[in-house]
């Protein structure tokens, strides 16, 4: 069975013919360089939420039926792809392809591919808060792309120690945290100009990392059995709070109030 990853974009239980749900209401089907949306049928049938999900081992999406965990649909979409978000604005979905070297974006209203972006092994992505910085992690060929997010034109490489890993932002937007999962340590760098604040250890294999609402930071230790709480200004580690072994990444709650963390290793959340 294919790996999957990226799971992403769940959609509440809404009617089918709503145009901000038709992505996850209709099974993608890739030709050439388009997507197009076989939406007959399945959309009719639909009477829940659906899921996308990346599996990378065989370089397709599939559409997961959340009410019976049955795979609705599976396409192939190119090599590598490893995560996905939407852009701020919720129109179009942003698949990382690792693999092909590229960012696939996808409209969600109708489902079409809209243009495929050119980018160095791009496996962790995010947005900033304001909108204005798109970046993507290297985590094979070990460097950190900072983009314009309106246009994905290239402003920033910035080499890395090794396996950079998962990204956060600080909520002014001026600076991107990046894991380093190779060396156990955080990377701070300032956004517009490119220049790294600092670098600091947090933990043996450090994975996916949180802004706190305070500004403090929340690091999943991967190779360990804690969450690291850490100093944005410094990256110090302030705390840790044992959560189970291969601490890995996080979901915050619609209500804002209750923080889920997975355990890779332990198998928990």
């Amino acid at each position: 069975m294919a790996s999957r990853v990226g799971l992403a974009l769940v959609s509440p239980p809404l009617n089918c013919r709503s145009p901000s749900v038709w992505l996850y209401c209709f099974p993608l089907r890739f030709a050439a360089a388009a997507v197009f949306a076989a939406m007959v049928g399945v959309c009719a049938a639909a009477h829940a939420a659906t899921a996308v999900v990346l599996n990378s081992d065989d370089d397709t999406l599939s559409v997961i039926d959340a009410d019976s965990d049955k795979e609705i649909s599976r396409t192939h979409i190119g090599r590598g792809p490893h995560h996905l978000i939407q852009t701020p604005d919720g129109r179009t979905l942003v698949v990382a392809m690792s693999g092909s070297n590229e960012l696939v974006l996808i409209d969600r209203t109708t489902g079409v591919e809209k243009k495929r972006v050119t980018a160095s092994d791009p496996y962790q992505i995010g947005f900033s808060p304001d909108a204005k910085w798109f970046v993507a992690a290297s985590l094979r060929l070990d460097h950190i792309d900072i983009y314009d997010a309106a246009t994905f034109e290239l402003v920033h490489r910035l080499p890395a120690s090794t396996m950079p890993s998962h990204i956060a932002f600080s909520a002014d937007s001026k600076t991107v945290f990046v894991t380093l999962q190779g060396t156990g340590g955080l990377t701070s760098i300032d956004i517009a100009s490119g220049k790294v604040n600092w670098t600091a250890p947090v933990g043996p294999t450090p994975a996916g990392i949180i802004t706190r609402p305070d500004g403090t930071l929340l690091v999943g230790v991967m190779g360990a059995n804690y969450i690291a709480q850490v100093d944005p200004a410094n990256g110090n580690v302030i705390n840790k709070v044992v959560t189970g072994n291969g601490a890995h990444n996080f979901l915050v709650s619609p209500d804002r109030k209750t923080l889920y963390v997975t355990n890779r290793v332990a198998s928990t959340i």
